[in-house]
C-alpha cells in the first residue's frame, strides 16, 4: 500500500492468479448499484495497473460513510460477510433476534444465557459456497478458554447446525469468531457447556485409596451436556496435581504416562473418557485429576496412594 500525489495504490494478491496494482483516485469514476461516487463522500474507484486481462480486474472500490453520517458508538457486535465469486452487487441485512428460542429450541449442550442471535439476508447473487461470516464481540469479557467455548449455530429450517469455522481460526485478541455456511438465515452465538462426572474405581466423594504398588489407576469420566448425558464426546485432556504428599503441585505428564495412553489426551471408549494413570511413579500422596475440554476444566476426581 502506498500514497502518491493524493492517490492510494493497493497491491491485490489473489490466491491463484497474479495480482494487480489498484489505483484509488479521489473523485474516481465507475458505477456500482447503490454506491455513490466519491463526490458524494462515499467511494473511491480503482483502475487496474498491470495485468488487466488476468480475470481479476473487475470494479474495485473503497467505501466510506458520507460526511454527515452518524457514527456508531458503544458497538457490542460487528458482523462481516465474504461472498466468494459474487457476480451481482446487492444489500446484506443483519437483524438482531431478541429470543433465539423463538426460531427453534437450542440444541443440548448450548447455554442460551447471553446468547447472541441475528438473522442475515442478502440480495447478492452468483456467489459460491461457502459464505464466511466473521462475528466480532468487542464487549466480550472472559478468558481465552471461555471464548473458545463460543459456537456459531445456523438454523437450517428444522434444527440448529454448528457452523463454527476452524479455518479461519477464531482470534481472541480481536474477539472474532468465524462461521462457514452455504446459506443465510438466523444465526446464534452461544456457549457450549459440558460437565464431566468421575466414575469407578475412583469414588465421586474423593475417598478412594489405592496401593502405590498397583500398576495404574484407571481415570474414567462420563459427560453431560446441559445436564443431559451424551456420547458425543469432544477431545479432552488430563492434568494431575498432588494436593498432599512430598511436593504438592502440578505433575508433569511424563511422570504418570502409561503405555496405554498418548500424551495428555483421554481415550474414548464405550461412551466414556479413559486414562490409565501410572501409580507407582507418582508416589504416596493425594492427587486431583482434572479433565478439560477446549482448555476449560469440566470435571475432576480425587484419590490417594499409600
Amino acid at each position: 500500500m502506498a500514497f502518491d500525489a493524493g492517490n492510494l495504490f493497493v497491491a491485490e494478491i489473489p490466491g491463484d492468479t497474479t495480482g494487480d496494482i489498484l489505483e484509488f483516485s479521489p473523485g474516481g469514476t465507475g458505477t456500482i448499484p447503490g454506491i455513490v461516487p466519491a463526490s458524494g463522500g462515499v467511494a473511491y474507484f480503482a483502475s487496474g495497473i498491470g495485468l488487466t486481462d488476468s480475470g481479476n480486474s473487475g470494479p474495485e472500490f473503497l467505501a466510506f460513510p458520507p460526511p454527515t453520517a452518524t457514527v456508531a458508538t458503544s458497538v457490542t457486535t460487528a458482523v462481516a460477510l465474504t461472498f466468494p465469486e459474487g457476480t451481482t452487487a446487492g444489500t446484506t441485512t443483519v437483524t438482531k433476534i431478541d429470543d433465539p428460542s423463538s426460531v427453534g429450541p437450542l440444541p443440548t449442550g448450548i447455554d442460551a444465557t447471553n446468547a447472541l442471535a441475528f438473522d442475515i439476508t442478502t440480495t447478492v447473487t452468483g456467489y459460491t459456497s461457502p459464505i464466511i461470516i466473521a462475528v466480532q464481540l468487542p464487549s466480550f469479557v472472559g478468558t481465552v478458554d471461555a471464548f473458545n467455548q463460543l459456537q456459531v449455530l445456523h438454523w437450517n429450517g428444522t434444527t440448529w447446525d454448528n457452523v463454527t469455522a476452524s479455518d479461519p481460526a477464531r482470534v481472541f485478541l480481536t474477539k472474532t469468531i468465524y462461521a462457514n455456511t452455504s446459506s443465510l438465515s438466523p444465526f446464534v452465538v452461544a456457549k457450549e457447556t459440558f460437565k464431566a462426572q468421575v466414575q469407578q474405581p475412583i469414588n465421586a466423594d474423593g475417598s478412594s485409596v489405592f496401593s502405590v504398588k498397583r500398576g495404574v489407576v484407571p481415570v474414567v469420566f462420563t459427560l453431560t451436556s446441559n445436564g443431559v448425558s451424551t456420547c458425543q464426546l469432544p477431545a479432552a485432556t488430563i492434568s494431575v496435581t498432588r494436593t498432599a504428599g512430598a511436593v504438592p503441585g502440578p505433575i508433569d505428564e511424563s511422570t504418570y504416562l502409561s503405555s496405554a495412553d498418548k500424551g495428555s489426551n483421554f481415550r474414548i471408549s464405550n461412551c466414556q473418557y479413559v486414562y490409565n494413570v501410572a501409580a507407582s511413579s507418582l508416589g504416596t500422596g493425594t492427587y486431583k485429576v482434572n479433565i478439560s475440554i477446549g482448555g476449560t476444566v469440566v470435571g475432576s476426581g480425587t484419590f490417594a496412594l499409600k
